[in-house]
């Protein structure tokens, strides 16, 4: 790690490889050599065989599906990115980053009537997040759910101007 904190990427990668089989934790490290270095199907196949070996809980699996998904994504592999999403929730239900993820993802990938539970368990956390209230939004026109759209877009409004005009007030004073 830290030939690859020292810009070495190529000698990190090399010695990573060879580490990797008798010490399972140095796939991670080799994962984020790979993705550093552009390329992102090895970094996820790496991710992947280092979530494998691993206890769920640990703190570097989070990291691991958080970085893998958004390689995924990188790639146009939405649906790669969504498991990975939906794996580190089934972990960590309350994983906020994740669930705002895998909303956007959702919405992506067209499945906006599956965002929707994701947005609304994310604005039961942030209720004055402007942009969560827009995401949910977003996903409720796309399932055809305009009343609850104009709704959501109120509330984002709403909480957008309270956030403009509490901002100028701070600037006044």
């Amino acid at each position: 790690t830290e030939l690859a904190a020292a810009g070495q990427l190529p000698t990190a990668e090399t010695y990573l490889r060879m580490a990797a089989p008798a010490y399972p934790p140095a796939r991670y490290y080799l994962a984020t050599v790979l993705n550093a270095r552009g390329r992102g199907d090895e970094a996820v196949r790496e991710f992947d065989a280092f979530i494998a070996t691993q206890p769920p809980q640990l703190a570097q699996v989070r990291t691991a599906h958080l970085l893998a998904a958004d390689a995924c994504m990188k790639l146009g592999r939405l649906d790669d990115a969504i498991g990975h999403w939906n794996a580190l929730l089934s972990i960590h239900a309350d994983d906020l980053d994740a669930r705002i993820a895998v909303a956007n993802a959702l919405v992506r990938a067209n499945r906006p009537a599956d965002a929707i539970p994701h947005f609304e368990r994310a604005v039961a956390a942030r209720p004055h997040d402007g942009a969560l209230l827009n995401g949910l939004g977003v996903a409720f026109i796309a399932s055809g759910r305009v009343d609850d759209a104009i709704g959501a877009f109120e509330r984002a409004v709403t909480v957008r101007s309270e956030e403009h005009t509490s901002e100028l007030q701070s600037r006044e004073t």
